[in-house]
């Protein structure tokens, strides 16, 4: 008689562990033949489809062989393992029949996460604003302890949704620059085990309150300011403070109060000038000023306040008197005593001008108005 062997080799490819492979794992793969090969099997003969590459393959015994399966970094799938049909045959020749394969779900890209807040604008003093952690898939791992912050506070973090968490972020006090959010490499991780990417988000903040504004008023005004000293180009008062800022000015007269006057400062000092129209609606007598100075993030100072005076009436015309016996004629000793050749009775505060003709020329006294007879 004559033997045959007519029956098909056969194989079978396992995976030493299970699950799925992250970006740090392999895998050792066996491949188990029912039978000797004809030393016809080899790495060769199996094929790896896209997302893996295989490695060290080794023969064990007769009918066992191993490889290394190391997966591909960023990608996510399975990847397949085949040997096909009459890829190799037995001693006597026989092909394998049928061919065999393994899948193995693969991933290795690394979860991602950006990092928003609501607007855009510089965070003054007394501001918040949300921060909104934004998870390319979800983790089951990420925590408030894995976000870093300079110069603020961070606080209420809470998961939203699978991938989406909130919290909201408060700056530090005194400050101007930029604030920092930022989470690290590899403080969480994805469903598979891959660590995250680094993420950062940067907020300008101005917390520090502009310097009070600095008060003065302009030429002339200190006993008065005259219609013409209110409305002149040097300004009935004198603002300093921090340039770029913009001091809000309220005015309130005996007549009335003007609507807040934004003073913009563009240089270390600016003035203050009125118009006819609003010296006018302030009116004859003090006028309280009251002032704020806010700066571009929108920082206020502490106030400052002064005031000043609106005389815009001619004073009354000033009354004289002769001296004692000047009447009849003044003598040197008459012209020189203490109660003067004549009295001026005048506004107080005023300034009078009495001027003498005289045959030896002209003479200019200057006095104050008391409200009282001065001699002069």
């Amino acid at each position: 008689s004559i033997p045959v062997d007519a029956e098909a080799p056969t194989l079978t490819i396992t995976r030493a562990g299970s699950g799925t492979l992250r970006a740090d794992q392999t895998e050792t793969i066996y491949f188990t033949l029912s039978e000797p090969a004809n030393s016809n099997f080899g790495r060769d003969d199996v094929i790896v489809s896209v997302g893996g590459k295989l490695d060290n393959f080794t023969q064990n015994s007769g009918t066992t062989f191993s490889a290394t399966f190391t997966p591909n970094p960023g990608f996510s799938g399975d990847v397949t393992i085949t040997v096909g049909n009459t890829s190799f045959t037995d001693v006597i020749g026989n092909p394998n029949f049928p061919g065999a394969s393994l899948s193995i779900p693969v991933k290795t890209i690394a979860p991602t996460l950006t990092i928003t807040r609501l607007g855009s604008s510089a965070l003054k003093a007394g501001d918040n604003t949300e921060i909104t952690f934004t998870l390319s898939e979800a983790s089951g791992n990420f925590t408030q302890g894995d976000v870093r912050f300079t110069n603020g506070q961070i606080s209420e973090f809470k998961l939203v949704s699978s991938a989406i968490y909130t919290a909201t972020f408060t700056p530090a006090a005194n400050f101007e620059g930029m604030a920092t959010i930022t989470v690290p490499v590899g403080v969480f991780t994805d469903t598979a085990g891959n660590p995250n990417v680094a993420a950062l988000l940067s907020i300008p903040v101005d917390t520090v309150a502009p310097a009070v504004p600095v008060l003065a008023l302009g030429s002339g005004v200190a006993n008065g300011a005259t219609l013409a000293e209110a409305t002149e180009s040097t300004g009935v008062l004198i603002v300093q403070a921090e340039v770029g800022s913009v001091v809000q000015i309220l005015l309130e007269g005996t007549a009335g109060n003007l609507s807040p006057i934004d003073l913009p400062i563009l240089k270390a000092q600016e003035p203050l000038v009125l118009t006819p129209e609003q010296v006018l609606q302030l009116g004859q007598g003090p006028v309280a000023v009251r002032t704020v100075a806010r700066d571009a993030a929108g920082n206020a100072s502490a106030p400052a306040s002064t005031q000043f005076t609106i005389d815009t009436v001619a004073p009354a015309v000033p009354v004289l008197a002769l001296g004692a016996g000047a009447a009849n004629g003044a003598t040197l000793a008459e012209a020189t005593q203490e109660g003067g050749v004549v009295t001026v009775i005048g506004e107080i505060g005023s300034t009078i001008i009495v001027e003498f003709d005289s045959t030896g020329g002209p003479i200019r006294k200057i006095v104050t108005g008391t409200g009282h007879p001065v001699p002069v």
